[in-house]
């Protein structure tokens, strides 16, 4: 058996920002351990290159005005794109530049783009529309973030287009706020709620125009109130930072001298005193019963001061079987499908695709990248497109896909190269509760399953879908650790 003072089940976010509240809490002789399946860290918030740009395989862009815990642990890790000369954190320039942000499942480019949790360091391109459209040589934010040039902060504008003729999203989820109490949303999903106020065919509309699906099967109310709609809509004042997830994450662990152990997977954890004879329950009878032990796969087993368990909701089912308050917590996948060009065809795509798009077929949204060098991300689904489109490896059909989706003559495109970056647990959501006050106890209750023994992450907090919200699950049971 192995001591350690805290012992860290998960490398994503989650586990790292809590590996680093408990470091700067407890200091450097505080014995910290992260234990990790995959062979990896950052889990759904990653970086890759991709057709001669970076792209995010999750999590991307930050939200100047929201994202309060992420830009603290930015500022925490000194990282240079929310710092100013001196040192301060900065503000985002105020260029007028197209937007593009997104829910936990996603990144935007740098170009006229809309919203929604995505969210990383993407590269810009040479010059941009507006500067082109008045004759300058290059972006004045480009100039203000010259030292800068890695990670910049910029400010977008949320202004999608959309190829089909969308509802007003923002105007129709207003009128179902107005109508929403305790009676009409009490048991249903927001779907159910929605559908009897709109009827099949507006409702259908809605979703679409949102680009999203990942709602719908939640908790009604809580999607009114907490799912943080407004991110999908035109907010002309938004403004969003890039974040470079896999250098950050490396950051915090070698900062904080963080023991990472990959490639190491904890099948079950114990209290001393649940271990009586036969599985007796007793009442422990010193502090050393209440040490959770860990067991892992081919590893040691852990005697642990506490455990943070940082993980999806299938991690928290295995490892507490019995607790029911994991069933009322569903997950749900989402893809981002990218792809490069062919030099004779890339051009098609800039005419077609000039911001961020939302389409109505299993393809949901596609995202300019790198127009120059003709990457784009072709898909950006979630739930049913997701799963379909995982199954499809033919560059060619994604290209009749794409064509379709676009309204651009057949046999057109040629994808040269493609990469998908799918997450069977992509965000999750909470099922039909009677109230809000049922939610509040309900997550209350998931993040403490055990003496000594705490849960975080995005799957157990209010801001479901966000990194911001896997933050603020730590930052929620800080004070008891």
């Amino acid at each position: 058996m192995e001591y350690v003072d805290t012992l860290i089940i998960g490398a994503g976010y989650a586990g790292l920002y809590a590996a680093h509240l408990i470091r700067k809490k407890h200091g450097p002789h505080h014995r910290i351990i992260i234990i990790e399946r995959d062979s990896r860290i950052g889990g759904r918030a990653s970086t890759i290159d991709f057709g001669g740009t970076t792209v995010v395989t999750g999590a991307g862009i930050g939200r100047w005005d929201k994202d309060d815990c992420l830009k603290e642990l930015m500022r925490d890790m000194s990282e240079p794109t929310l710092q100013d000369d001196a040192g301060g954190l900065r503000e985002p320039c105020d260029a007028r530049v197209a937007f593009g942000a997104s829910k936990f499942c996603g990144a935007e480019p740098l170009m006229e783009v809309p919203s929604r949790q995505a969210h990383v360091g993407l590269a810009p391109p040479t010059d941009c529309a507006h500067m082109r459209a008045e004759g300058q040589q290059s972006c004045p934010h480009q100039r203000l973030n010259r030292r800068f040039l890695t990670f910049p902060i910029e400010t977008f504008i949320h202004n999608p287009a959309y190829a089909f003729e969308p509802i007003d999203a923002e105007k129709t989820f207003k009128q179902l706020t107005r109508v929403a109490n305790a009676r009409t949303t009490k048991g249903k999903t927001f779907r159910e709620f929605a559908m009897a106020h709109l009827g099949a065919e507006d409702y259908r509309r809605f979703v679409q125009s949102t680009g999203y699906s990942d709602f719908e099967k939640e908790d009604a109310m809580s999607t009114l109130k907490l799912y943080g709609m407004d991110d999908n809509f035109c907010c002309q004042d938004a403004k969003l930072f890039r974040v470079p997830w896999k250098q950050l994450a490396e950051r915090i662990v070698e900062k904080d001298r963080i023991d990472v152990r990959l490639d190491c997977e904890a099948v079950s954890i114990k209290l001393p005193y649940h271990l009586a004879s036969k599985g007796t329950l007793v009442s422990p009878r010193s502090e050393a019963d209440r040490q959770p032990l860990v067991k892992t796969k081919r590893g040691p087993t852990y005697v642990c001061g506490r455990v943070i368990v940082a993980t999806t909701i299938s991690g928290l089912r295995k490892l507490f079987p019995h607790n029911p308050v994991y069933k009322h917590i569903q997950s749900q996948p989402f893809i981002r499908v990218y792809g490069k060009f062919s030099a004779d065809t890339k051009h098609i795509m800039a005419a077609y695709v000039k911001k961020y798009t939302v389409v109505n077929t299993v393809l949901q949204k596609i995202i300019p990248m790198d127009v120059a060098k003709g990457v784009y991300m072709i898909a950006y689904s979630d739930n049913k497109s997701a799963v379909v489109l995982n199954k499809i490896n033919s560059k060619d059909t994604f290209c009749r896909l794409l064509e379709k989706s676009l309204g651009i003559p057949g046999d057109s495109l040629c994808l040269i190269d493609m990469k998908k970056c799918y997450w069977h647990e992509g965000t999750h959501y909470v099922k039909p509760l009677r109230n809000l006050e049922e939610r509040i106890r309900l997550i209350d209750e998931a993040q403490h399953p055990m003496s000594n023994v705490y849960a975080v992450g995005e799957a157990v907090c209010h801001d479901q879908g966000w990194v911001e919200g896997a933050l603020k699950s730590v930052k929620n049971i800080y004070s008891e650790l």
